[in-house]
């Protein structure tokens, strides 16, 4: 079972002042870098959504057309098997994801807004240990495909920066129409590392191309690169925090999708467990406490003991985790939020 898997795969650095090292600045404050990874720079083009000219507008220039993500079907092979939003018989695909509440691969009703922003205070032994946003910056268009862009910041508080310092920054790109992964990035900026993670989601070839450069002042810079088979419509570790918002999430109801990552393939269940009010430092909140477990082989087990709280309302924003460690708990609790959008 991947360890990195879902929200608590963001947030795990922030105890990485439990392994020991030295205080201080991190390596790019001591003025180190890592290179470009120019390989995926020359794959992957991400720049801001086109918006269409007013009306007004003398000339009437004709759109390009949106190019192909690769799940739409093929009509140049009828006797391969669809990979189209729905089959024939009209049920939205993957046939494990449930239906309610969509029109094909999209959500009758968006859940998600440009703009939103959550803030969580990340505890241990109920020390703060650091604080994680999750925000939802405005759409781009990845290699000419509308996608949602997701952004999180994770830092260790200024206590635990007496030990070990993170500054860490996670992008993900999921493109709108299918809502699949297409692209992912994780700078990393430690006291002890610098570390620049690239993933690509090829679904023409049905392929995930990982590219990893990092640089320690033990053993100077490593690189690596490798790729995966992709189960199609799968999430990747990082899209599948967002995912689950966009299904109904009704009581005692387990909601499944698919997750590929770093050569393996896991079925996510979440269960959702009940609805509850729990206190925050915005108030008391209203929320649906969600209990994941993944499936290998035919057999699934609960996710790390992890525990997801969401808000109980159509956005369902995040508003608290809390996940079992080697050497006790880690508790995320919200204290800002941004809802953004209309």
């Amino acid at each position: 079972m991947n360890k990195r898997l879902g929200l608590a795969s963001v947030l795990m650095v922030v105890v990485t002042p439990l392994s020991g090292g030295c205080a201080g600045k991190t390596l790019r404050e001591e003025n180190m870098t890592v290179a470009p990874i120019t390989e995926y720079d020359a794959r992957v083009t991400v720049k801001p959504l086109e918006t269409p000219a007013p009306e007004s507008a003398k000339q009437v220039v004709k759109p390009k057309p949106t190019p192909q993500l690769g799940l739409e079907g093929s009509k140049k092979k009828p006797k391969e098997k669809s990979l189209k939003a729905v089959d024939n018989s009209g049920k939205r695909l993957p046939e494990m994801e449930d239906s309610e509440g969509f029109s094909g691969r999209r959500p009758i009703v968006d859940p998600i807004r440009a703009g939103e922003k959550v803030t969580m205070v990340v505890s241990y032994f109920g020390v703060a240990a650091g604080e994680v946003t999750l925000e939802v910056r405005p759409f781009v268009e990845v290699n000419g495909r509308k996608a949602y862009h997701f952004h999180s910041d994770v830092k260790t508080s200024s206590l635990f920066n007496a030990f070990y310092k993170v500054d860490d920054q996670v992008d993900g790109y999921m493109d709108f129409e299918q809502l699949v992964p297409v692209s992912f990035t994780l700078s990393v900026n430690e006291s002890k590392q610098l570390r620049e993670v690239r993933q690509f989601f090829d679904w023409k070839t049905r392929k995930a191309d990982f590219w990893e450069r990092k640089v320690t002042k033990e053993d100077g810079t490593e690189e690596k690169k490798k790729g995966w088979d992709l189960i199609p419509f799968s999430q990747d570790v990082y899209s599948a925090v967002h995912y689950i918002r966009f299904f109904q999430l009704r009581d005692g109801k387990t909601y499944s999708y698919p997750v590929s990552d770093d050569f393996k393939a896991w079925e996510v269940k979440a269960t959702v467990i009940r609805r509850e009010t729990i206190k925050t430092e915005l108030g008391p909140m209203k929320a649906i406490l969600i209990q994941p477990q993944v499936a290998r082989e035919g057999v699934f087990k609960p996710m790390g003991e992890v525990n997801f709280w969401y808000s109980d309302d159509e956005r369902k924003f995040p508003l608290r985790f809390e996940a079992k460690i080697k050497i006790g708990k880690l508790v995320g609790v919200i204290k800002a939020l941004e809802r953004g959008g209309p």
